[in-house]
Order: C-alpha cells, then structure tokens, then sequence
C-alpha cells in the first residue's frame, strides 16, 4: 500500500460488498413507516423477476419482503426518500448543536456562516441522501454526532487554510464517516461487537463509496476516520506517512468529538484528549483546541470549587496504582503461553504505558513520589485533573472491551490467567469517575 493512497484496494471490485441484514432492515422499516421511501426504478430479483415498478411507494410490509429476498443491485441503490435529510436539515442540526453545546460553539466560533455555507453548496447524491437519512431514522445521535464531526473538521481546515476547493470532499467524508454502522447485526454476540466496530470505517468507506456513489478520495478519507499518527488507531493502524493530510483532520474531528460535547467538561476534555499521548494527533491541531480551552478557562478563572475536586487527589493516586499494578502484571508474564505474552507486551507498550508517562508529563507520578495530596488550588486546576481522569478512564474501558474481545477471539487468551486479572484491574479503575463513567463510542 502506497503512503499516498491507503485502502486505495478497497473499493477496486465491481460489485458491492454490502449487504442488508435484519439491523439495516430495522432502519428501512422505520423510515417506510414514515411514508419515506419510494421504488427509484424497476425492482428485479436476482433471477431476473420483477418485484416492484418505478416511482411507487414502498410500504413496511413491502420492504420487509424486499429486504428478504435477493435483489439484482442492493437495496440502497433501488430507492430513495421522499423526505431526505437535505443541506436544509443538516444546517438545522448543526445550528441546534451548537445553540445545545457551548463547548461546540467555542470551537466552531468565528467559521459558522463558512460552514454552513458549505453545507449549503453541498451537492448531495440520492444515494448520499439515503444514507444520511437512515442515520436519521435510526438514531438521531448517529445524525448530530456526524454533522458534529463534520462541522470540527470543516472548522480546523478553514483555521489551517485549506484550499476551499478541498473542502467538499471532506465534508461528504464527515457525514458519512460512521454509516457503516447502520449494517451491525441488531444484537451482535460478544465476541463479535468489538470486532464489528473496529471494522466500521472500512464498511463506512465501502458504503459511501458503493451505494453513495462518492469518489474514493471520499472513500479513503472516511476509511482513515479512526486513525492515528502513531498507529494505534483501527482498523488498519496507519501511521503518520500513511495517513492523508485531509485524513489527518477528519480523525482529529472525530477523536474529539464526543469529548467536546461533554456537558462537564467539554472544551477542556478535549484538550486533554488531544494532548494525552504523544504523536497521536499532529501538534498544530492539538494547539487549536488547547488555545480554545485555555481561552474559556480565562474566562471562568473565578469559578467556585468542584465538589468533586475534595476527591481528585484521592482517585487519580488510585488510578496510578491500578496503572502500576498493570505493568507489573503485564511484565512478569512467566508460565503464560506465547501468545499471551506477546499480548501482554504489546498492551503494556501500546495501552498502558502511554497513560503512565501522561500522567508523569502532568506531574501526577512526581507528587505522588513526593507523597503530595495533590488537592488542587484551584477551580480551575480541579477541573484539569478532573478531565484528565475522564479521559484516562475513558480510554481504559475501550481498552477492557477490545481484551474481552481478544478473549473471546483466542483460546490461549481466554484461559489466561494475566488477561483475567488485567481486567480486574481495569474493572476497578471504572469506578474511580466522580460520576458513573459514559460508555464510550
């Protein structure tokens, strides 16, 4: 694979891969039900039988039927929707994101009119529109978490002078960077969840690629959407020279998305995220959200204490020995088998120290050394410690799902007796959050 043009191979076949499962069907049935779809020429099944004319509606009993049988070309490329999201509709959203979400609007502050103006320029295909449109009718977070991402990446592009002829391509990517998910299984089995997810941007670019009719630069930006600079992304783990530039904005959007709309802490969760490990996300786009949370920090310098701050100090010394007793038990490894041990190995370097050298950079390691409380001094000191164990914590359940995962995948993991207690641990760092901890996305 050329740097140039990674999962260039994905999107080589002629004919799609994607296929409607009973997940997919649930979404159809949905927007059926709504009176939203209509037949966009002749339906055939794949013996040639003609199962529905041209320009007529399409029921939930109908597309039940439809989605069952083995259709000639996908069931995507059969319809459309009367009502799709259109560039109207994903203005709305994104204007009702940002009148919901301060930390949202920070960010976005000073661009708004430009992004929305190219949400409004966007020529969007009947296929796109489908596809936007399920993730309507399936779940409204699926929609507002996509114009989110979208409108960050279009925002930190306009800030770092990207052509606007580029532009458009990212924005298709954004919308579309998460429709792969519409194709899970409705109850995926456990051992199956992790790996489906990891999957998804590959089945995203497929998707926006086979049934959206977008170009494979589009493809190839949404299959990079989960990366990262220092290849511990998914689901290919690129690196820094792998990665497009353009790419390299829309996964920085998407990785701090969901911190950004963070109620609690928001902008300043972001900044955390950005910065926790280094090498992840390119330097410049870190200094763009660090430069807006310190901006909002200035202006709530005069806060009142967190409650919670009474316990900071408490939880992140809980945290450092949860995260040492990791590395002891991922180091001392005797009388496991092979496998485990490599596992363990490539846990400790790519997972577990990572955090232990944040918390160093942030001085956590060196007051507890000192054995200091660690109380801080400040409402806005609290709330840096506080976002900084959100984010750790938050990264550690992702973690203890993928070693489930790995469990269920590998027999010498899923007798291992190092990858049973590792996720003791991590099983106790859960309940370290002053909240209940949010499953991540």
């Amino acid at each position: 694979m050329s740097a140039s043009s990674p999962g260039r191979h994905l999107f080589t076949g002629s004919t799609p891969i994607i296929k409607a499962n009973p997940y997919l069907a649930g979404f159809m049935w949905q927007g059926a039900a709504q009176g939203g779809f209509h037949s966009v020429h002749d339906i055939y099944d794949s013996k040639g039988v003609m199962l529905w004319s041209k320009s007529q509606p399409i029921d939930p009993e109908l597309m039940s039927r439809l989605i069952q049988r083995e259709l000639r070309e996908p069931i995507e490329l059969c319809i459309n929707a009367h009502d799709p999201v259109n560039a109207s509709a994903i203005e709305a959203v994104f204007k009702k994101l940002c009148a919901s979400s301060p930390a949202l609007n920070s960010a976005v502050a000073g661009h708004e009119r430009a992004v929305l103006g190219i949400f409004h320029a966007l020529t969007l295909t009947p296929q796109e529109l489908l596809l936007i449109s399920l993730l309507r009718c399936g779940n409204q977070d699926y929609l507002a978490h996509s114009v989110a991402v979208t409108a960050i990446a279009l925002t930190l592009a306009i800030e770092l002078g990207l052509e606007p002829r580029l532009l458009s391509a990212l924005a298709h990517a954004g919308l579309l960077h998460d429709v792969g998910r519409l194709y899970f299984p409705a109850e995926p089995k456990p051992d199956e969840k992790e790996r489906l997810y990891d999957q998804h941007p590959i089945l995203s670019a497929l998707a926006a690629v086979e049934l959206g009719k977008m170009t494979h630069e589009v493809g190839q930006l949404i299959a990079c959407s989960h990366e990262r600079l220092d290849g511990s992304g998914f689901p290919l783990q690129l690196k820094e020279e792998q990665i497009p530039p353009r790419a390299r904005i829309l996964l920085f959007a998407e990785a701090i998305c969901e911190t950004l709309l963070d109620p609690d802490l928001g902008l300043l969760r972001a900044a955390v995220s950005a910065r926790l490990v280094a090498h992840e996300f390119d330097s410049h786009m870190a200094n763009w959200i660090s430069a807006i949370a310190r901006a909002q920090q200035d202006r709530e310098a005069e806060q009142p204490m967190p409650e919670q701050a009474a316990t900071i100090g408490r939880r992140l010394r809980q945290l450092h020995a949860q995260l040492s007793r990791a590395v002891v038990l991922l180091s001392l490894t005797i009388g496991e088998s092979l496998t485990a041990r490599e596992s363990a190995d490539a846990w400790l370097q790519k997972k577990i120290n990572p955090l232990m050298f944040a918390l160093r950079a942030c001085g956590v390691e060196d007051a507890l050394a000192m054995g200091l409380h660690m109380a801080p001094e400040s409402a806005v000191e609290a709330r840096e410690l506080e976002a900084l164990l959100a984010e750790i914590l938050s990264r550690l359940a992702r973690f203890a799902r993928y070693v489930e995962w790995q469990r269920f995948e590998n027999e010498f993991l899923s007798t291992s007796t190092m990858a049973r207690e590792l996720l003791q641990i991590l099983a106790t760092c859960s309940t370290l959050l002053h909240k209940e901890l949010a499953s991540c996305p």
